[in-house]
């Protein structure tokens, strides 16, 4: 599921996992994620509607999300991400 993400994220230094990651870490709350990013928050948006069209996942959907949560652990305990 995050194979594309993180190909994208290596040629473009996009850091859309990261993004991503940070939203899902503060409650999906657009504001809190991008302060703590450092970037402004539609920049943010744009970042989670590119890793959604990567990952082939719609982040508004419930069961969408538990999913790239899911492999987002993953791919941190495997050593995959920052």
């Amino acid at each position: 599921m995050l194979g594309d993400v993180l190909r994208y994220d290596e040629a473009h230094d996009s850091q859309l996992l990261v993004s991503a990651r940070t939203w899902m870490e503060r409650d999906r709350r657009n504001d809190a994620a991008a302060t703590a990013l450092h970037i402004h928050p539609n920049t943010l948006a744009y970042r989670l509607r590119r890793f959604g069209a990567l990952a082939q996942r719609d982040l508004t959907s419930t069961g969408a999300l538990a999913e790239v949560w899911l492999a987002i652990q993953a791919a941190g305990t495997l050593g995959l991400t920052d």
